[in-house]
């Protein structure tokens, strides 16, 4: 007889998982697609892209189906919801208004096409059908029973394998030199970072820089929903109120210097704040459970980097 505690999971936890994984490989091969030099004519990128979409919809549910899981086309489905939700940060690039120059970004920033909110649930309908039509196929496949798969263990994989593309993509800006194309710091050329024309990227050394950027809000995002999940998980809330006082005290002090209200801090105190944040999360590991503080901490890392970037 099967476990209580097997297959019960629900839907959310697989979805999560398999969005996300597909969403970082969409994410990998749309920078190759697009970069310049390569440059692949829509009518090839974009089967491309749903192809990947679909093979992952259908694989990640296949995996769902050998390991226990229930309603395996609701899994499909949400996989593809979550996969399109995440890559509604590259949709973006398309939604707005395609200026023919940065120059025009002064009066130009963050003007959605009229067609936009058309855009993105039409993109969103899709993703949602393919991966219900996935696992409606995987549903359908012969049930080979493996042990219950550690959905938290995964995703915090899928975290990791996240940062590959952003270290290579910033490596590639290091050596095109391309740190100074982008003027701003938190938006580009003024415009929110998931909302830059998509037509301004065919300069090589703006879209070296703000890929690399994009990439690291993928990072940022992943981190904190497997931080999230894993708090809620280990019911560690003293390790999230601990990691949310760290955060604070490396954020307020970013965003009052961004304000003007304070001087210019030294990278020098940056770090001091992230040796003092460690010294307190080892502390706080002997406390309470070490898996949902090494999430945390690895949030607060994150947004450091961040910042010090």
């Amino acid at each position: 007889m099967e476990p209580k505690n097997r297959t019960h999971s629900g839907s959310i936890q697989p979805a999560a998982t398999i969005g996300f994984a597909i969403a970082g490989a969409m994410w990998c091969l749309w920078y190759v697609l697009h970069m310049p030099g390569v440059a692949i004519d829509r009518s090839w990128s974009t089967p491309m892209l749903v192809a990947v979409l679909i093979l992952g919809c259908l694989f990640g549910s296949k995996y769902a189906h050998n390991r226990g899981c229930q309603s395996v086309w609701a899994i499909g489905l949400a996989s593809g919801i979550v996969a399109g939700a995440v890559n509604l940060l590259l949709l973006g690039s398309k939604i707005v208004v395609q200026p023919s120059s940065t120059a025009e970004m002064a009066q130009g920033a963050n003007r959605l096409r009229p067609d936009a909110l058309a855009i993105v649930l039409g993109f969103l309908a899709a993703c949602a059908l393919a991966g219900a039509i996935a696992g409606l196929l995987a549903s359908r496949t012969r049930r080979r029973p493996q042990p219950e798969a550690n959905w938290l263990g995964l995703f915090a994989v899928i975290t990791t394998m996240t940062m590959l593309p952003l270290v290579i993509a910033g490596g590639i800006v290091t050596s095109t030199e391309s740190g100074m194309a982008v003027p701003d710091s938190v938006t580009t050329y003024g415009s929110i970072s998931f909302l830059f024309p998509l037509s301004l990227m065919a300069e090589p050394r703006i879209f070296f820089e703000h890929t690399h950027r994009l990439f690291g809000t993928l990072v940022g995002l992943t981190t904190i929903v497997l931080a999230t999940w894993a708090t809620i998980r280990a019911r560690a809330w003293k390790s999230a109120f601990l990691v949310v006082l760290l955060i604070a005290a490396v954020v307020v002090p970013f965003a009052l210097e961004l304000g003007g209200s304070i001087g210019k801090m030294p990278t020098i105190a940056w770090l001091g704040l992230v040796a003092i944040g460690t010294l307190l999360a080892l502390w706080a590991a002997t406390l309470t459970r070490r898996s949902a503080l090494a999430a945390g901490l690895l949030l607060l890392l994150v947004i450091t980097q961040g910042l010090l970037g």
